[in-house]
């Protein structure tokens, strides 16, 4: 049986982690795909962007990722697992934020993404 504070990631999602890396085109180069278990939310909201990574203020995000695992920013998901994986519901990481516990022993995250409207990511 899982510890409580990981009890709610039941769900499987598939991760392109963000590398600084760009090919001769100048399209940044993703880490090779792999499924991570989370907890996946649909949720579309506005909230204010402390980390100053866009560059207006304010951040429109469609849905919300908890997961043990940290995930970069600019990063891919996707919901389902990685043998059905296609260029729907693909989602970009726009703003990570750490949740404690009560007493601060398990750490948890959770993702602000938005829709990905580009093609696959290209993979290193």
């Amino acid at each position: 049986m899982p510890i409580l504070e990981q009890m709610d990631f039941q769900e499987t999602c598939v991760v392109w982690e963000y590398t600084s890396n760009k090919n001769k085109y100048g399209e940044y180069i993703y880490s090779s795909p792999r499924e991570i278990k989370c907890r996946w939310e649909y949720k579309t909201e506005e909230r204010f962007d402390l980390k100053q990574v866009r560059e207006d203020n304010y951040v429109a995000y469609d849905v919300r990722v908890y997961s043990s695992v940290i995930i970069p920013q600019r990063s891919i998901l996707r919901y389902g697992l990685l043998a059905d994986v296609d260029i729907e519901g693909l989602v970009e990481v726009v703003m990570d934020q750490r949740v404690p516990d009560i007493k601060s022993r398990f750490k948890r995250y959770r993702y602000f993404c938005m829709k990905h409207t580009k093609k696959l990511p290209i993979t290193s």
